[in-house]
């Protein structure tokens, strides 16, 4: 999944904000843009790293004249400010409200700390005046835009060269709307979120060294209730899926904690910026889960929220290296004995660790699978091999698996056939594979997004190519 390689390229991308932390070197800053445009081109939601790591150098960039009087022209600039951050805000809600309240409160309230982070830091920082402030933003934001741009600029002159400018903005900017309504998937409720309170009190600053070690011994009880009876009862599996899926909001709250509660802490400004930053852009990663929230999306999220909360809790005070080192403990157990088991359709759901898992064992692809699916997969891999090489074949709808396993071309410019609004995607499959040339076809009975076909398209792709092999999901025609 190209979401994996998004996670790699945000690592790579707050590890060069943290290096221009501590070099001040412009080079590294170019280096983050560069990551941010490398994750845009891999996938569209690269956007979210791209706006992370943007929102990170500014809510870092050092503040002119701190302490110094504070002029109108930068007031004004501050109240700009804050209007983009609330509509931004805003546009986001009524983003997520249309694909369902349960993904507004997944995503609204993570982001309104966030903003509120933004916008109190932006505003009872330094002083001076608004081109003083811009100015600033411009040596660290300008070189951000360069490294940006690099790969974008050298995707769309190759799109331009080969007169494809308009399937480039097709694309980016209306095909990725159909997705909102042909594949969404609801988080769990919020409710949820309440088995994440143990956490909160564990990792908690508190004053006392005796609150301390009680949160201590709560954590050890309640983190290895978790791991041992997860094993067996769902309900448990589900306490510590919740555990971890609570972590980009806690990472959220640990940035504006220290906004609503001010403590004095000894800690150099260069690591809380650094601190900062990382959480910023653990943040921003939760985006990757719009519309699309199942529990495989959380772990493209996770890795970064687990830097995050480390980082933000510093800002917090008092938070011994034993509360940490708790919580880092439990999430590599839970990780390592519970999540890495099973197949993509039991986590989050139930632990699994049993035959229900096997090898595909293919020559292109050694992935486990759930075992149903195995046999399915295995026989039209065998069947569309038994038929000659030199066949074109034409699979759909949303079957891309049946072209890479078997490697035969795919003919048409279509993966998933709810983003295709070509005039040829409406008429009928027979009609589209014969435009190719195809003389095999398969047929796939329960796409994951787009309609199922209908029985009167499947018996005109038995007429048309009358020898056929039943499976349970596939239906393999060839003349």
């Amino acid at each position: 999944m190209p979401s994996w390689y998004l996670l790699f390229l945000a690592t790579f991308g707050m590890l060069a904000v943290i290096r221009w932390h501590e070099s001040g070197s412009a080079h590294w800053i170019i280096a983050a843009g560069i990551c941010s445009g490398l994750a845009v081109l891999l996938k569209l939601t690269g956007i979210v790293q791209l706006v992370g790591c943007a929102l990170a150098l500014w809510s870092t960039t050092p503040q002119p004249a701190s302490g110094g009087p504070v002029s109108t022209s930068l007031r004004r600039l501050r109240v700009v400010t804050l209007v983009a951050l609330g509509s931004g805000l805003v546009l986001l809600a009524m983003l997520a409200l249309s694909a369902g309240e349960r993904t507004a409160w997944r995503l609204v309230p993570p982001f309104a700390l966030l903003a509120w982070t933004l916008a109190f830091r932006e505003w009872t920082s330094g002083g001076g005046t608004a081109g003083m402030r811009l100015r600033v933003l411009a040596r660290v934001l300008g070189p951000y835009v360069i490294g940006v741009a690099i790969p974008l600029a050298g995707f769309t002159v190759f799109f331009a060269t080969e007169s494809a400018g308009r399937d480039l903005f097709i694309g980016t900017f209306v095909t990725p709307w159909r997705r909102l309504n042909g594949a969404q998937f609801l988080p769990p409720a919020p409710r949820g979120l309440l088995w994440s309170l143990p956490l909160i009190f564990i990792l908690w600053p508190w004053r006392e060294d005796r609150m301390a070690a009680v949160a201590r011994g709560i954590g050890i009880v309640w983190f290895g209730t978790i791991v041992l009876a997860s094993a067996r009862d769902p309900r448990w599996y589900l306490a510590g899926w919740y555990v971890v899926w609570s972590l980009p909001l806690l990472v959220a709250a640990s940035l504006a904690l220290p906004t609503l509660f001010p403590r004095n802490v000894s800690i150099n400004t260069s690591r809380r910026d650094m601190a900062r930053s990382i959480a910023i852009i653990a943040v921003s990663g939760m985006l990757v889960e719009f519309p699309f929230a199942a529990p495989i999306y959380t772990l493209y999220v996770v890795p970064l929220s687990f830097l995050g909360i480390f980082a933000a809790v510093q800002e917090w005070g008092k938070v011994t290296g034993r509360a940490l080192l708790l919580a880092g403990a439990f999430f590599l157990a839970f990780a390592v004995l519970r999540l890495n088991p099973g197949t993509v359709h039991s986590l989050g759901v139930r632990y699994l660790n049993g035959p229900d898992s096997v090898r595909l064992d293919l020559p292109r692809a050694q992935l486990r699978v759930e075992a149903e699916d195995a046999g399915d997969v295995r026989a039209l891999v065998r069947t569309i091999s038994r038929l000659d090489a030199h066949r074109v074949l034409w699979a759909g709808p949303d079957a891309p698996e049946a072209y890479f396993l078997t490697g035969r071309l795919n003919h048409t410019r279509t993966l998933f056939e709810f983003l295709d609004r070509t005039p040829e995607s409406a008429l009928d499959i027979p009609v589209r594979a014969l435009a190719i040339g195809a003389s095999v076809v398969v047929i796939k009975r329960r796409p994951e997004f787009s309609p199922a076909p209908s029985p009167r398209a499947i018996a005109a792709v038995h007429q048309a190519y009358p020898q056929c092999e039943e499976l349970t999901n596939y239906l393999v025609c060839w003349r």
